[in-house]
């Protein structure tokens, strides 16, 4: 049987191959340039610039177009403050009940009353930080050149809170309206001042030094609160007072709505109050909360004094049973 003819190729060597790959590739066209030797190139002639040094930059001065960005931020802060404002009618609410119970640690009555005060201090220094942005905005919306706005913010914002921390306790909380509020409704629930006025609220607060020695000299009694109505001489019902604003008080008398309304109509009128000569309409008067808890707590003193005569009565009358009985068996 005739043997099979085995044909050998010949391998060529490492060098030819590379050699018929590089003649297969297309050529490059012309005047593109070889992406090796580019980078090569490049590497070597790149462009030194300075190191960034932050004592060369420099801020740029804000816009006057961005003042409405401005105004977002200085209204952010009164979302901030409606915790505290939770917290604070929270306080508001617990201080009256537990002043009215018999027997209360005075103790407790004094941590709740810093409590507020830690409230009236943090609002404090929340409109410090709104009043600063808001400083910064008028600023800007009148033509200053405003540069670094942060910086400025907080040096306004640390000015006016070092202002406050350097203020006695008379003077942070004496005229506040929210903390003279407060201790007016724990005095009228507190069944120790029963029938009694709240003396001026300074006389109430430690004298420190720096304090005015024309403070000391106030008077001391206070005007007990009857809570009628000028108009009816019932006790107040849904209490309305004039103001002239939410913030300014016009002349601060009471009326139950219904009979007020009833007065003025759709007039300006005389305040049917005694003794009281400011004119006032109907878009003068407002829901007062405050008042409304002092009535609700002068009547549950009321019905309690009620209450506590008849047991007196009750007794008396079987003391008086009981000795009756004694003088028929004799």
């Amino acid at each position: 049987m005739p043997r099979a003819r085995v044909t050998k190729r010949r391998v060529g060597s490492d060098e030819e191959m590379e050699h018929d790959q590089k003649e297969n590739q297309p050529a490059q066209r012309g005047g593109e340039p070889n992406a090796q030797a580019d980078r090569g190139r490049n590497n070597g002639d790149q462009e030194e610039y300075p190191a960034f040094d932050p004592r060369t930059f420099e801020h740029a001065p804000i816009p006057a177009a961005n003042h409405p960005k401005l105004k977002a931020v200085t209204d952010s802060w009164d979302g901030i403050s409606a915790p505290l404002n939770m917290l604070e009618q929270l306080i508001r609410d617990c201080g009256p009940m537990l002043a009215e119970i018999d027997g209360v640690d005075s103790n407790e009555l004094q941590k709740l009353d810093q409590l507020m005060r830690a409230v009236i201090d943090e609002k404090e220094a929340l409109a410090a930080r709104r009043n600063a942005s808001q400083e910064i905005r008028e600023e800007l919306t009148q033509g200053k050149r405003i540069i670094d706005p942060a910086t400025l913010w907080q040096q306004k914002s640390d000015a006016a809170l070092a202002e406050y921390e350097k203020k006695t306790a008379r003077q942070k909380y004496g005229k506040n309206r929210t903390y003279e509020d407060y201790r007016a409704d724990i005095w009228a629930c507190d069944p120790d001042h029963e029938g009694e006025g709240m003396p001026p609220l300074q006389s109430l607060i430690p004298r420190e030094e720096g304090d005015d020695e024309s403070d000391d000299d106030v008077e001391v009694g206070g005007v007990v609160q009857d809570y009628l109505d000028p108009l009816t001489r019932q006790m107040l019902e849904n209490p309305m007072t004039s103001y002239a604003s939410s913030s300014s008080l016009l002349c601060g008398h009471s009326y139950s709505r219904a009979s007020i309304y009833e007065f003025l109509g759709n007039q300006t009128k005389a305040c049917p109050t005694s003794g009281c000569n400011r004119r006032i309409n109907k878009n003068d008067l407002v829901p007062d909360e405050n008042i409304e808890r002092r009535v609700r707590a002068r009547k549950r003193q009321l019905e309690q004094a009620k209450a506590g005569r008849r047991k007196r009565d009750k007794a008396i009358v079987l003391d008086s049973d009981e000795d009756e009985m004694i003088k028929d068996e004799k």
